[in-house]
């Protein structure tokens, strides 16, 4: 029963900094397949040869966000959770 607790603690603890590693690491992703794409030129956007990963990944670098949700979503839902921990802290100090 203790480990079910502190399961429960640290996921209320954690799911706003995960959530917010999740949007920075799309963006970052999205970030490197743009300026990838800008040095190799229209080579990225065949499907073979030089650029072929680099397709790849700029097309799908928007379905790898999805499946967990937004990047406004996760940005939000850090956002709540962080005003919910400090409100939690001010409070166990007063």
């Amino acid at each position: 029963m203790a480990n079910a607790k502190d399961k429960a603690t640290s996921d209320k603890l954690l799911s706003g900094p995960i959530a917010l590693l999740k949007a920075h690491s799309t963006k970052t992703m999205e970030y490197c397949a743009r300026e990838a794409a800008q040095i190799l030129g229209g080579a990225s956007y065949v499907r073979s040869g030089v650029g072929e990963r680099i397709e790849r990944i700029y097309r799908e670098v928007r379905a790898y966000a999805i499946p967990g949700g937004s990047e406004e979503i996760m940005i939000d839902f850090a956002a709540r959770q962080a005003i919910k921990q400090a409100a939690k802290s001010i409070a166990s100090k007063l």
